[in-house]
């Protein structure tokens, strides 16, 4: 039975892969819609491709694996957290490095738009998933978890005891 589901699953799961690469054929978005003064970033239909493409292959095993196997509160926690870290240190490593080498050698029109380039080249780091990532620390909070309880059997008490896991010992 597993080996059913697990292989329907990855059977699936590369389909709407090769779909969500396969966006950068679509005829109607090939414009360069994000150009301006900050720069010009590459044809839509490239760009939404790999972002979804990112998204494809990360989010499925990220919320699938945890729902299956019902990891506990705590782990889920945890892995949000990482996420979430990554993520914003990525997006703020991108910021920090247009201030440091982009700023400098813009033009006085170009320096008025440096929030417009730090968003130009977050939207176009293609290369780094730190959105999807973001994105997926989010999803995680959807994902049921199990809390399994801590039993205290004693027979002085009347009936058991139970200590979830966020009660301090």
């Amino acid at each position: 039975m597993r080996l059913t589901e697990y292989t329907g699953l990855l059977i699936v799961w590369g389909s709407v892969l090769l779909a969500a690469l396969s966006l950068h054929e679509v005829q109607a978005m090939k414009t360069h819609s994000i150009c301006g003064v900050w720069g010009c970033g590459p044809p839509t239909n490239a760009l939404l491709a790999i972002h979804l493409s990112w998204a494809v292959a990360i989010w499925p095993p990220l919320l699938y694996v945890p729902w299956r196997f019902l990891w506990s509160t705590l782990v889920l926690k945890r892995i949000r957290r990482t996420l979430a870290a990554i993520g914003i240190g990525g997006l703020v490593t991108i910021t920090v490095w247009q201030w440091i080498a982009w700023y400098p050698d813009a033009t006085e029109l170009q320096k008025d738009f440096i929030w417009h380039r730090c968003g130009f080249v977050i939207l176009t780091a293609v290369d780094w998933p730190f959105l999807e990532l973001l994105a997926a620390a989010g999803l995680l909070a959807i994902v049921p978890s199990k809390n399994k309880p801590v039993v205290v059997e004693d027979e002085s008490m009347p009936e058991s005891v139970g200590l979830d896991s966020t009660t301090p010992c």
